[in-house]
């Protein structure tokens, strides 16, 4: 089996530009592998939280496999669901007081092939679907 590991793309710069300090929150709109959640996570401690979103199943429930710290696992909420629905969600989860917010789009085109055979999206994408079937 090969383990891909996921390097969030401009770490440092994402870190300098939200400047997250203790006990801010943060939305990740986009949050994939984690990667810039945890960091932000980090620097908000010992209260600040993350409301984390991504329309891939798979990758939220990887998340949740991921996190073994309860300290984390208490300040880390993971919705599945479209970013496109970021104040529907907020609102949802009384998510009010936030700090920053960050979405990127970084194309993993291995996670999409799987979430497409595996039909684990959270809405339909048809331009996901045909993406991939592309390539």
């Amino acid at each position: 089996m090969l383990l891909i590991m996921h390097i969030p793309v401009l770490q440092k710069e994402v870190l300098e530009f939200l400047s997250p300090k203790a006990d801010e929150n943060f939305i990740d709109a986009t949050i994939g592998g984690g990667g810039h959640a945890f960091e932000i996570l980090k620097h908000t401690a010992p209260n600040g939280k993350l409301l984390g979103i991504d329309v891939n199943l798979a990758a939220i429930e990887d998340l949740k496999e991921k996190i073994k710290n309860e300290e984390i696992k208490n300040r880390l909420i993971l919705i599945c669901g479209n970013f496109s629905n970021l104040q529907n969600i907020v609102r949802d989860f009384n998510f009010n007081s936030v700090r920053g917010v960050l979405a990127i789009w970084d194309f993993h085109l291995e996670r999409l092939k799987q979430a497409a055979e595996d039909s684990v999206f959270c809405g339909t994408s048809r331009l996901i679907c045909d993406m991939v079937k592309m390539n």
